[in-house]
This record gives C-alpha cells, sequence and structure tokens, in this order.
C-alpha cells in the first residue's frame, strides 16, 4: 500500500473523529469547506470497505475522546473542532507558533471555557499497537548533527551501478521486483545498509549523557514536552463490523514515566532494532525504535518507528 493512499484514509479517518466530536455536525467545524472536498476526494481515491472501516473507527474514537473529557476535564462542551493537516493550521488555530514535530495534534479542539486540545489520531485494521511516530532518517540526522547520508548513498550508488538499476526509485522499485535474482542482491544490500544506519544511530545515542538522552526521547519521539496544547493519543482499531478505540495521555503512559525517571541504556536488539531500557532492569524493554525502509530495500525512502 503506497504511502499516498495510506494518507488519504488517515484524512478520512481523522475529518470523520472531528465530525463525530461534534455529534455528527459540520457547524462547528472550522473551515469545513476544506476538510469536505478533501474528505469527498479521499473517499474516491480508497476503496469502499476501507471508507467504512474509518469512519466505524471515528465513531468508536470519538466516543473513546468524549469520555475521556468527561473523566478528566469535567461535563464540559466542545464548541469548534479544526483539522490540522495543512502546514501552519495549528498555529493559526491555536493563535502562536507552534512546530508541528513538536505536537502531533491532528484535531484542536476549543472547550466553551475557550481552552484548547489537541488529539492525535492513528488508525489501524488490527487490535494491536501501532508505532507512535515515523520519523525519517533526514530529520534523525539533523536533530542529532550527524551525517547520517554517507552511509547509504555511497552503497546505494554502487549497488545502482553494478546492477544497472533505474535511477529514478519507482522504477528502480518495478525493475527490481521483476529481476528476481537482482532482488536478491537488493535486499542483501539494503539489510546490510539497515543495520549500519541503526549502529552509527546507537553509537550516537551512547555518547550522549542520561539527561540529554531523556530530553531526547521525551520531545523528538514521545512529544511529552506539550509545546502547544495539552493532547491525547487515539488508535482506532478494527476492520468489518469489529471497532474498538484505545486512548493514552502521553506524559501518563507507565513507559513514558520510565523514561522520565529512569538511567536509560540504548542496546542493539534485531539487526534493524534499537531498545531502550534501564540500567537497573537490562532485560525489560521500555521502548524500541525500528529502522526500515518504506517499500522495497534500495528504492524507497529510510524510516524509522517508535513502539513500545
Amino acid at each position: 500500500m503506497s504511502s499516498e493512499t495510506n494518507t488519504k484514509k488517515a484524512y478520512v479517518n481523522e475529518i470523520l473523529t472531528g465530525y463525530y466530536l461534534l455529534d455528527g455536525s459540520w457547524d462547528q467545524f472550522c473551515d469545513y469547506e476544506t476538510a469536505l472536498i478533501t474528505l469527498n476526494k479521499s473517499k474516491g481515491e480508497i476503496p469502499e470497505q476501507e471508507f467504512v472501516d474509518q469512519n466505524e473507527r471515528a465513531k468508536v474514537m470519538a466516543a473513546a475522546i468524549k469520555s475521556w473529557i468527561r473523566d478528566n476535564k469535567g461535563n464540559i462542551e466542545i464548541k469548534k473542532v479544526w483539522w490540522t493537516a495543512s502546514p501552519g493550521k495549528l498555529s493559526e488555530a491555536y493563535g502562536s507558533k507552534i512546530d508541528s514535530k513538536s505536537n502531533p495534534s491532528d484535531l484542536l479542539l476549543q472547550f466553551e471555557d475557550k481552552k484548547f486540545f489537541g488529539i492525535s489520531a492513528k488508525s489501524t485494521r488490527t487490535n494491536q499497537s501501532i508505532a507512535f511516530k515515523n520519523p525519517g532518517i533526514g530529520s534523525i540526522e539533523t536533530i542529532l548533527d550527524v551525517d547520517f547520508s554517507g552511509i547509504y548513498r555511497s552503497r546505494t550508488e554502487r549497488a545502482v551501478s553494478i546492477y544497472s538499476l533505474p535511477a529514478f526509485l519507482k522504477q528502480r522499485k518495478r525493475f527490481v521486483r521483476e529481476n528476481p535474482e537482482i532482488q536478491k542482491q537488493t535486499q542483501r544490500i539494503g539489510s546490510t545498509i539497515i543495520n549500519s544506519l541503526r549502529d552509527a544511530i546507537l553509537k550516537r545515542f551512547n555518547e550522549m549523557t542520561n539527561e540529554e538522552f531523556q530530553n531526547y526521547i521525551m520531545r523528538h519521539w514521545l512529544d511529552a514536552t506539550h509545546i502547544g496544547p495539552e493532547y491525547i493519543k487515539v488508535t482506532g482499531h478494527g476492520q468489518a463490523g469489529n471497532y474498538s478505540a484505545s486512548l493514552e495521555n502521553p506524559n501518563d503512559h507507565e513507559n513514558v514515566l520510565n523514561i522520565k525517571n529512569g538511567n536509560l541504556v540504548p542496546l542493539p536488539a534485531e539487526n534493524n532494532t534499537i531498545k531502550i531500557v534501564s540500567k537497573e532492569d537490562l532485560s525489560k524493554r521500555i521502548m524500541g525504535m525500528r529502522l526500515k525502509y518504506e517499500s522495497e530495500k534500495l528504492c524507497s525512502s529510510i524510516k524509522l518507528s517508535g513502539f513500545w
């Protein structure tokens, strides 16, 4: 499934979650015209059943959000909803500059007391937890001030030359998949590249003090420094008639508290994974980071995913 298609499915889920938070009304959905255009366009570009699933997940997500608000904020009414996918929209709605990389709110709510509250929305077919962060390797090297690009660029260019691979990624992916013997080699090379990148990132982590590493994880992976409005993370699960929602407050999650309070140790796990543990218990993973190609090795971008 292409990342573009996944983006369209996410848009459907986010917009409809906002719609159901307003009890199935567009009246207080700010700039609803843009949201409706995106919703209708996306509906025509994803499978019909997928739209049904996203719609049903949105319903249970909205219900879970309302329940959490009642339990934690009191009997307070949602007066406005903004869908914040457009660049700068979160800052515009909130009224001050917010770097969306530091606050992952896909929806911004305003209560009757004028206070703002964010919703980070995700949606999945399974009942399992999904990655809570998916940064590209470029953003990681910028934040850590380390040039990781050389690790994979030279090896990729060498493979392109040796196996006469197309220069453009889309054509290269098709070529590789049509040539199984070449694909065996590109997969092998790609796995080696990922492993080397993992080791380079791990080396940089081990150069940090515990306080530096804690701050890095809290700000750039967990988004738990609350830049801008307070927010919660909500995930819709299920398909074909069986739907549920799970909810997480970033600052209350057990593993977030362990990261705040722990003496952290980053360790290698599988070839493409880093696990973060506490020095007091090296056997228990607090958090993991996994590196992978977005799709075909050597034919797509490299991303990381953070998971519990």
